[in-house]
C-alpha cells in the first residue's frame, strides 16, 4: 500500500457551499490530522466563494471587475490576470505541459492533472457531510448535492 508514512488529502463541503481540505499524515503506528478547516475562511462578497488567505481572496476579487486589462489576440477574450491569459492561450496553442505519469494524458493545468490522477488510484476525496456519499471530483459533488439535498430538501439518498 506504499510507504509508512504517506500524505493523503480530503476535500470535504459542508452545508454552506464551503470546501475544506483536509490533509492528515499516516504512519502506521498513528494517525495525525491537521485540518484547513479549523483556518478562518475569508468569504469574497460578491459570490460567497471563500478563500484561505487574503492574497488568494484579492486576486479573486480581481476576476468581478468589469477592468479586464489583458486581451487574446487570437478570439478577443478578455481577462482581468496575466496568469488568466497565459493559460487561455494553451488553448490556441495546444500546449499541454502536464503529464499523467500512469497513461501519458497531457493537461494544460496542473490541477486539471491532479482530478485526473483519482482515476488511477481510486481516491474519492469528496465527501457529502449530509449522507457521506463520496465522489472523485468537486463538480460531482456540487451536483449530487443540487440533485438530492438541496432540490428535494431530503436528508438522505440512496448510494
Amino acid at each position: 500500500r506504499g510507504p509508512a508514512n504517506t500524505q493523503s488529502g480530503h476535500a470535504i463541503m459542508n452545508k454552506d457551499d464551503r470546501f475544506y481540505y483536509e490533509w492528515s499524515l499516516v504512519n502506521s503506528a498513528s494517525t495525525a490530522q491537521n485540518s484547513v478547516s479549523n483556518r478562518k475562511m475569508l468569504p469574497c462578497l460578491k459570490c460567497k466563494k471563500t478563500f484561505s488567505n487574503p492574497q488568494s481572496l484579492k486576486l479573486h476579487q480581481r476576476t468581478h471587475e468589469d477592468l479586464k486589462a489583458y486581451h487574446c489576440t487570437e478570439c478577443g477574450k478578455c481577462f482581468s490576470s496575466l496568469q488568466g491569459l497565459k493559460l487561455h492561450n494553451r488553448t490556441h496553442t495546444g500546449l499541454k505541459p502536464y503529464k499523467c505519469t500512469e497513461c501519458g494524458k497531457r493537461f494544460t493545468q496542473s490541477p486539471h492533472l491532479k482530478s485526473h490522477m483519482v482515476t488511477h488510484t481510486g481516491e474519492r476525496p469528496f465527501l457529502c457531510t449530509t449522507c457521506g456519499k463520496r465522489f472523485t471530483q468537486s463538480s460531482h459533488l456540487r451536483s449530487h448535492i443540487t440533485l438530492f439535498h438541496v432540490v428535494n430538501h431530503s436528508t438522505c439518498c440512496y448510494i
